[in-house]
């Protein structure tokens, strides 16, 4: 990993830092859905895979007659992609930007030590996570399944159901078991 590709400035990147809306300003995580500041619905229009990622693309062709529209986007329309798995990277920064978890002591140690350009491990982990996360999910294609012995597994079956015949004979001349099941 190199430290080239890690962001030593404390501004946001994309549309943020050149002063428009970002798109955490359009998501409604109750609907999974985006409406824009202008309050125009972004519906989901299809998924695609980049990199080993699911992303679910949204977008509104609305944007031609917005007055909102230069601090929205710069093209025809605001197109918005979204990992499946966003609301977990969500839900972990709000965690770590939370009070509890990041005193204001260590947020000035960190804002320090990234302005200062160490941030190798940061982006190392970033990389890690990015990399590996479909794996955690189940969706990790570098793994492959283990053969099943389908003759093993019938006779197994045959095997079991022949015990639950005998034992359900058994228990009901016992009186254990009711006719009625």
């Amino acid at each position: 990993m190199r430290a080239s590709s890690c962001r030593t400035d404390a501004r946001p990147s994309g549309a943020k830092s050149d002063g428009r809306f970002g798109k955490q300003d359009f998501y409604l995580p109750e609907e999974d859905a985006y409406r824009c500041p202008a309050g125009e619905q972004l519906p989901y229009r299809f998924t695609s895979e980049e990199d080993g990622k699911r992303l679910r693309r949204y977008w509104t062709t609305a944007c031609q007659d917005c007055s909102l529209k230069p601090q929205c986007t710069t093209g025809p329309e605001r197109r918005i992609p979204r990992w499946e798995h966003e609301h977990l990277l969500e839900a972990v920064q709000q965690r770590a930007s939370s009070a509890s978890v990041l005193s204001p002591l260590t947020a000035a140690k960190a804002t320090f030590a990234l302005n200062a350009g160490e941030c190798d491990q940061i982006t190392i982990w970033k990389n890690q996570l990015l990399e590996g996360a479909a794996g955690v999910f189940g969706h990790d294609k570098t793994s492959a399944e283990t053969p099943v012995d389908l003759k093993a597994l019938h006779a197994k079956i045959g095997e079991l159901a022949l015990e639950n015949d005998f034992l359900s004979g058994a228990l009901t001349k016992a009186g254990l078991l009711s006719a009625k099941r």
